[in-house]
């Protein structure tokens, strides 16, 4: 019963695409917010590579699955690279924008390791 609900609302293209289009923007409003705004210490280390890992999981998997509803043959490697653009360019802003924020080449390779990760698990529902 859950499966034919998730089939018929969620795993649609339409829905997919939008989600994977509010996920993206989360993603760069969340990560170009001034850092007087965030949290100043977590119980957890590393936390914030933790939730770079995770957003970029979510958004690679969400992107994916959309493209692949759309019955299109696309490359996933292209998608990545892409996505992995966006987040080299936030990065970047981080570093030129007076947001109080840095580059940091951890976060890179956290958003790069959440992208294959994503990819992994878009491989495994095929």
């Amino acid at each position: 019963m859950y499966r034919k609900l998730f089939t018929k609302i969620i795993a649609t293209p339409r829905y997919l695409k939008r989600l994977s289009i509010v996920w993206g923007i989360l993603i760069w409003v969340l990560c170009l917010m001034p850092s007087n705004e965030l949290p100043k210490t977590s119980p957890i280390p590393q936390l914030d590579k933790i939730v770079h890992f995770t957003l970029y999981l979510g958004w690679s998997v969400l992107v994916l699955l959309t493209l692949s509803l759309y019955k299109r043959r696309f490359n996933a490697a292209f998608i990545l690279f892409l996505l992995l653009l966006c987040s080299l360019l936030i990065e970047l802003l981080q570093f030129a924008l007076p947001i109080g924020r840095s580059f940091s080449i951890l976060d890179l390779l956290a958003n790069s390791a959440g992208l294959l990760a994503g990819w992994a698990i878009f491989r495994s529902l095929k």
